[in-house]
């Protein structure tokens, strides 16, 4: 018995598909080679009969659709098939996700190992000199007197007088000069050294000196002006000098002495009312105090002082006029004086451009020095409040990328970020900042601003009593993503922790404390200026 499946095969002529059913009918006719070659005899013939309503569906109208049958029951749950392939990943998304909430603040870690203490800073300017005093120390004592001078030269010899009368006195005639007495040669007198005013005009006292025992009265007064006085002179009438009568070459030298002058009465001009210049004689006029009143002298040290505080105030003023930077008002907090904003230059002090790198692929691969703006989520930045972003090569004005040590001649060609007259502190300064502001557990507060405009709800504890206006620009991560603006600020310390971290501070939204930390070279901080 044979089966055959028809319509299977190649067809000759035609298609089954072509075949119309109502011109029928229509006959199959098979011939067979027993044999399997193509020797075919006849079989046989047999009608093709179709169906009829085959026929009718192929080639009558169509009726309207009938109603909808009721739903039959749920078939018996299938078996669970195979588990399929994983798909294909899909392409990355473009458009990032929304950022998720901060996670908790993570519990503060162990207070790291001080660094090393930094440099000791220039030296400041000299302070203005303090207002003088209004009341008067203590008179010193008078110094030693100095030693005598030498002798002078003796004088040329006077011309010789006329000779005198022939005079005759108590029966002693002296000629052609005056007349030598003794006490022999003098009348009787209570006073053997007394003589009258007739003889006055005659007799000069034999040596012509008092030898202190002597009381002043009219007679001996008109003596003197000849005679040599060695002694005290006593009574009520004091010794009268007329004007003029004492000259340097009547004062014999060593015999007025400091003990016996007034020198608290003498005048620098003399006695009486200057009436001439003061010449000194190229000597100088030593331990003169500083000036007080409009007339007072002053002396070179004292001008020098205040040549050199001018000098100085010339150099700041030049320096403020050159660079607009330096407008930027600070505030003194304890021993330091500190930029009040953050820093916001393109170039380091030497006038070299500072690169800007916004690509946080190229960002985070850097070795030098670069800045940027923190880009918020709508793609808008706020340098104007907030400044740059500078990573730790910037700060410390690396422009070529340095050995794993750097070399001596590496670290002379840095350049300087801070404007001329400040510099990026170190750690140990930051340290002497909090200290004075009684330690991180509460300077924070005393950092930040006040209100909320820039900070996020709380603002625990900001009070700004310090003025050094903290405010929360965020930071840039060592991967060249941005993170917590309004929550969080960060600020370099220029001294590092090795080859990869640096110490940096920083402050955040709810508490006071101020965060102290090291962090990768490759981050990027706000900078805080400190003057040298």
């Amino acid at each position: 018995m044979v089966s055959l499946e028809i319509g299977a095969g190649t067809p000759v002529t035609g298609t089954f598909a072509g075949i119309n059913w109502a011109n029928g009918p229509y006959f199959i006719k098979t011939e067979t080679d027993p044999t399997g070659g193509t020797n075919y005899t006849i079989a046989g013939a047999s009608e093709l009969m179709s169906v009829p309503y085959a026929l009718f569906s192929a080639n009558g109208t169509v009726g309207p659709q009938g109603p909808i049958g009721l739903t039959g029951p749920a078939g018996p749950q299938g078996p669970i098939g195979l588990k399929g392939d994983i798909g294909l990943t899909g392409a990355a998304s473009t458009v990032a996700g929304p950022t998720g909430a901060d996670g908790k603040d993570g519990a503060t870690g162990a207070q790291g190992p001080a660094g090393p203490q930094g440099p000791i800073g220039l030296k400041g300017d000299i302070g203005l000199t303090g207002a003088a005093s209004t009341v008067a120390g203590p008179t010193g004592a008078d110094g030693k007197d100095g030693a005598t001078g030498a002798q002078g030269p003796a004088g040329p010899q006077g011309l010789a007088g006329s000779a005198g009368l022939t005079t005759s006195v108590n029966g002693v005639t002296q000629v052609a000069g005056a007349i030598t007495l003794t006490t022999a040669n003098i009348a009787a007198s209570t006073d053997k050294n007394y003589v009258t005013n007739a003889q006055q005009a005659v007799v000069s006292n034999t040596s012509n000196t008092n030898t202190g025992d002597d009381a002043v009265n009219s007679n001996y007064s008109s003596l003197v002006t000849n005679a040599t006085h060695t002694g005290d002179v006593t009574g009520a009438t004091a010794l009268t000098i007329t004007d003029g009568a004492v000259t340097s070459v009547k004062i014999l030298d060593a015999n007025v002495t400091n003990a016996k002058l007034d020198k608290a009465n003498i005048p620098l001009s003399g006695f009486g009312a200057a009436v001439a210049d003061v010449a000194l004689g190229a000597k100088k006029l030593t331990g003169v105090a500083n000036p007080t009143d409009a007339q007072d002298a002053a002396t070179k040290f004292y001008v020098d002082l205040l040549a050199a505080q001018l000098f100085s105030l010339k150099a700041q003023i030049k320096e403020l006029i050159a660079d607009n930077s330096l407008l930027t008002t600070s505030v003194e907090i304890g021993t330091q004086q500190w930029m009040r904003k953050n820093l916001d230059v393109p170039t380091y002090r030497d006038g070299t451009p500072i690169p800007e790198e916004t690509d946080p692929t190229a960002w985070a691969a850097l070795k030098t020095g670069a800045w940027c703006y923190y880009v918020k989520p709508d793609g808008s930045t706020d340098g104007a409040t907030y400044g740059k972003m500078y990573n730790w090569y910037a700060v410390m004005g690396i422009t070529t990328a340095e050995s794993a040590t750097p070399t001596p001649t590496e670290i002379a060609a840095r350049k300087k970020l801070a404007p001329t007259g400040w510099h990026v502190p170190t750690d140990a300064e930051w340290t002497i900042l909090t200290d004075g502001l009684g330690g991180t557990a509460i300077a924070g507060g005393a950092m930040k601003e006040t209100v909320t405009t820039h900070w996020s709800s709380p603002n625990t504890a900001a009070t700004n009593s310090s003025g050094f206006t903290g405010l929360p620009g965020g930071f840039r991560t060592n991967n060249g993503t941005f993170n917590g603006i309004g929550n969080y600020g960060y600020w370099w310390s220029s001294t590092e922790d090795g080859t990869a971290v640096a110490w940096y501070r920083g402050l955040h939204y709810n508490n006071g404390y101020v965060d102290g930390g090291n962090y990768s070279k490759t981050a990027g901080f706000s900078v805080r200026c400190l003057r040298d």
